[in-house]
């Protein structure tokens, strides 16, 4: 009743569970009466808190005032007939519960680079019935953790539901990039056909530094006379190849190769395209999500970006048949982990 009276869903009308973890509730359908039965057939003295008696407390006047007066009003089996709505409640909360699983598992994936977040496909959301998307939000809300791991709604705790509805409005948008940013620190961010769910500690900086690209490493290498390059495929990490001379004479001798993120300004000719245009731009037409282009690896020299792993190398400095001398990059990305 007390839930009833504050707007609860269907999970409210289960009631107290007769088993959480540890703790055991084997009399939970016995009534008050037949309680104090048993205790005097026993010869228990029952323990009474004295509050129980205090209707300033809203459970307590529920108890003592509007339960009697209902069962008045409707008669004796008021009180068993809504235990049997509870009971019909829990069955149908949990095949709900378990069409939620399962739709977190179809829709969603939980991936740890370069940030760590919660994926959800927006087309495979809309497809589902209105309840199964409120559910799959207010799941998915309680598995985001902060920096340290901590859940911020374990068991749904505090999840309110104009909360998922800014968060299903949110799915309905279509321009990437808006951030809606919710309580305890949560952000959901629109992203090209997904809805990117993560803490805002998972986005500082210090964290950014530290995750962004995996490792990076690369080694200049002299080709003898006569001797030809030969590519294989690796299955350690990436790599891609550039002719040092060309870099030299493009950047002058004592060029630095930089592994960072994207910043502002910085300028790509993709390889096999005419021209060159904003990193910004060429990410936006492989439509990149805008909090993942914050974090993307690349390799540059100044604002010059000559690779961008997993998506394009640039133009500049390829091997030849005139190439003698070879600078070769490697990328090993950090592992997703994939739910």
């Amino acid at each position: 009743l007390h839930n009833i009276a504050r707007g609860t869903s269907i999970d409210g009308l289960r009631g107290i569970e007769y088993q959480k973890d540890l703790i055991i509730r084997p009399i939970l359908d016995l009534s008050r009466k037949e309680t104090e039965t048993v205790c005097a057939y026993h010869g228990i003295t029952p323990v009474t808190d004295s509050t129980n008696a205090d209707n300033t407390y809203t459970r307590n006047k529920i108890r003592n005032e509007i339960l009697p007066y209902l069962k008045n009003v409707f008669g004796e089996s008021f009180e068993e007939r809504l235990l049997c709505l509870s009971k019909i409640a829990a069955l149908d909360s949990d095949y709900l519960n378990a069409l939620t699983e399962t739709a977190f598992s179809d829709c969603c994936r939980e991936v740890s680079v370069p940030y760590k977040r919660i994926l959800l496909d927006r087309e495979k959301y809309k497809n589902l019935h209105g309840a199964l998307q409120r559910r799959l939000v207010r799941l998915i809300l309680s598995r985001i953790p902060d920096r340290d791991g901590k859940l911020l709604y374990p068991g749904f705790s505090g999840i309110y539901s104009a909360m998922i509805e800014r968060v299903c409005k949110a799915a309905e948008q279509s321009r990437p990039g808006r951030i809606l940013e919710l309580p305890k620190g949560i952000l959901c961010v629109t992203e090209y056909g997904a809805l990117a769910f993560t803490h805002k500690t998972c986005l500082e900086q210090d964290l950014r530094q530290a995750e962004f690209c995996g490792r990076f490493t690369w080694e200049e290498m002299c080709l003898p006379a006569g001797e030809a390059l030969r590519f294989a495929a690796d299955g350690d990490g990436e790599k891609e190849l550039f002719d040092a001379d060309a870099l030299r004479r493009a950047f002058g001798s004592n060029f630095q190769i930089q592994f960072r993120t994207c910043r502002q300004g910085d300028h790509f000719i993709p390889f096999g395209a005419p021209g060159g245009k904003s990193l910004r731009k060429f990410l936006i037409d492989r439509k990149v999500g805008k909090m993942e282009r914050e974090f993307l690896p690349v390799a540059a020299i100044g604002s010059e970006i000559l690779w961008v792993p997993g998506m394009r190398r640039s133009a500049l400095a390829p091997i030849d048949k005139n190439t003698t001398r070879v600078i070769i990059l490697k990328h090993i990305a950090q592992t997703e982990v994939n739910g």
